[in-house]
């Protein structure tokens, strides 16, 4: 079920106005969804596109979300493109160019396209929040991030292009988490060569996975959530085979904790460098 026009659904003789009333929630002025069901992102965006009478295009984070980008959206306010409408609570409204060839179409509703998405996230978020949707977005979409790039030519005078190179420049859809891709920007921004991202180590014998690397050190990083699998009785052993494996194939691996701060993390992989470097 969608969400609809309360004054369209009524005026149609889909609902009374006593249905309309007892059956249904406001999400925006006019804008109503069944109150027996449960509202998830995608409902609200598509809720917030028909409060500006279908007069605009979904955007940014919640544009991501539609493209299939895990947990973009929560709890976060639906970003629209439009010049006929204002901000409100939940809503935020950018009065910005777009050109027809950036819009599709999802679901029925109309969405920036992939490389807009990503150009547009990677402007209006810190490089730490956008980086890990760039990823998840190149992960699920149709995206070559060389697009975003060609859009920076085409709005050459758009706020935060600076931001949105560096955060296309570090996106790589093969982070395997957040916090693995939050954990690769602040290597980079501690001035760290930018890492090869999901190594794939193996031979005859066996294989592991890395979250991130340098082959020139033989050194990865990887976040403690990331291959873990829950707390299963054969984790251990796991764990076991997973840290033999990276060290006969000679490499050495730091893994970050899920309390442990950026300045522990950077410390022990700068000490496995160094260690690798003699």
């Amino acid at each position: 079920m969608r969400p609809i026009i309360g004054t369209e659904a009524i005026d149609g003789g889909h609902l009374t106005r006593g249905q309309l009333r007892w059956n249904y929630i406001a999400l925006y002025p006019n804008v109503y969804f069944p109150r027996d069901r449960v509202v998830v992102d995608l409902d609200r965006a598509r809720a917030a596109w028909l409060w500006t009478g279908r007069r605009s295009v979904v955007a940014g984070r919640a544009a991501a979300g539609m493209y299939g980008a895990a947990k973009a959206m929560t709890c976060q306010p639906v970003e629209l493109i439009s010049a006929h409408a204002r901000s409100r609570p939940g809503v935020v409204v950018r009065n910005e160019r777009i050109g027809d060839d950036e819009v599709r179409l999802i679901a029925g509703t109309p969405v920036t396209s992939a490389a807009r998405t990503a150009l547009d996230v990677a402007r209006h978020l810190e490089t730490d929040e956008s980086v890990p949707l760039l990823d998840a977005l190149l992960a699920v979409a149709d995206l070559d991030v060389e697009d975003a790039y060609a859009l920076m030519k085409r709005y050459p005078r758009a706020r935060g292009l600076p931001r949105a190179r560096a955060a296309l420049w570090l996106a790589d859809g093969k982070s395997r988490c957040p916090e693995e891709s939050r954990l690769r920007v602040r290597l980079v921004n501690a001035g760290l060569p930018r890492p090869r991202v999901g190594i794939v180590l193996g031979d005859g014998i066996g294989g592991a996975a890395l979250g991130m690397g340098w082959d020139r050190w033989k050194v990865g990083v990887s976040h403690r959530g990331a291959h873990d699998g829950g707390n299963d009785p054969a984790r251990a052993t796991r764990e076991a085979l997973h840290h033999y494996t990276v060290q006969r194939l000679g490499w050495m691996e730091v893994q970050a904790m899920p309390f442990d701060s950026s300045r522990d993390v950077l410390f022990r992989v700068r000490a496995a460098i160094r260690s690798r470097s003699r």
